[in-house]
């Protein structure tokens, strides 16, 4: 019994601390992204983009939204795509707050065909 306690409260730190990394990663991103303010010189892809791919797991549906809440906002296209390739492989495409996050990003690029392709596809 005790054991399985012990088992429930490290996982629930283990996810406590991918949360706390992944959440300064991007605010360490966003902050970094503010200051240069040149969308294709953006240091995000070494700190975030990276973070999301490293751990090989299957990153969070809310992390992801946030990915993409981020680049909609530095209107990167480039990392978006990247997000939206994470998204099908991890079979997350059925997701409305997600499909939501991809309509955003790509209408704020200015990518309004692909923007239109996922607002059709959705189910």
């Amino acid at each position: 019994m005790a054991a399985s306690a012990d088992r429930t409260l490290l996982l629930l730190l283990l996810s406590l601390l991918l949360l706390i990394t992944f959440s300064t990663a991007f605010e360490t991103a966003s902050r970094n992204v503010r200051i240069d303010a040149r969308p294709h010189r953006t240091r995000s892809r070494g700190i975030a983009h990276n973070a999301l791919l490293k751990f090989g797991t299957k990153p969070a549906k809310f992390i992801l939204c946030s990915a993409l809440n981020s680049y909609a906002k530095t209107q990167n296209l480039q990392l978006g795509l990247q997000i939206h390739a994470q998204i099908i492989r991890t079979c997350y495409e059925e997701n409305l707050f997600i499909i939501n996050a991809l309509i955003d990003m790509y209408a704020k690029c200015g990518s309004f065909v692909d923007a239109k392709k996922v607002f059709y596809g959705m189910k």
